[in-house]
């Protein structure tokens, strides 16, 4: 897979876990945090959780961003919350997500059907990504411990008090569903190293 995403709920360790392993891969990283448009960070940055027809133009905008990257032959970890199913369908670039995204907004009634409704990058012509997703969600009280600590230091725009939200709209599915799962507590470097074994592990090793 030229893009590998690190899936899961503020708090997770995407970004650490993500960085390590595109350092240990040798390749891109890529934050989904820095493509948000202003008027999510501040929507989020007052407690007040995104809605689909928010997200939807973003995750288009960090699907071409990370299919560009693949595209100039460079591999990718990405890391973004992903939460739904259906949000991991338009990173993928599958047919017709972004329109089952655009009818989740819709009857989401936000506020922002316009955004949704924007054909950038959006519609049947969506290029497929070769992307595989990672889940990292460890218990929720280590979440908690983690948000509050970050915002303390002022560390990021999500304030603890949106993990409910995140954790409430978290879709797991199944094993089908993701290249690994990290559902336990452990350091960084280790969940880094389990990640880099299940990406390239294989492909190092010619099987």
């Amino acid at each position: 897979m030229a893009v590998l995403c690190l899936c899961g709920p503020s708090g997770c360790g995407k970004t650490t876990v993500g960085r390590a392993v595109a350092r240990g891969a040798g390749c891109d990283f890529l934050d989904a945090d820095d493509l948000h448009p202003p008027a999510n960070r501040r929507k989020m940055a007052e407690g007040t959780p995104l809605a689909d027809a928010d997200r939807a133009p973003w995750l288009r905008a960090v699907r071409r961003e990370a299919a560009a990257r693949a595209g100039a032959g460079r591999r990718v970890v990405l890391a973004c919350s992903a939460l739904k199913a259906s949000y991991r369908r338009v990173l993928s670039g599958a047919a017709g997500a972004d329109e089952e995204a655009e009818a989740e907004a819709a009857a989401g009634h936000s506020a922002a059907p316009a955004a949704a409704q924007s054909p950038s990058g959006g519609g049947g012509g969506a290029t497929p990504v070769d992307i595989a997703f990672v889940l990292l969600n460890p218990p929720r009280p280590a979440l908690e411990a983690r948000v509050r600590a970050r915002e303390a230091a002022g560390r990021h725009f999500m304030p603890a008090a949106l993990l409910g939200s995140q954790l409430a709209a978290l879709e797991t599915g199944g094993a089908a569903d993701w290249l690994l799962v990290i559902d336990d507590d452990r350091p960084p470097e280790a969940a880094a190293a389990a990640v880099l074994e299940a990406w390239l592990g294989p492909i190092r090793r010619g099987s």
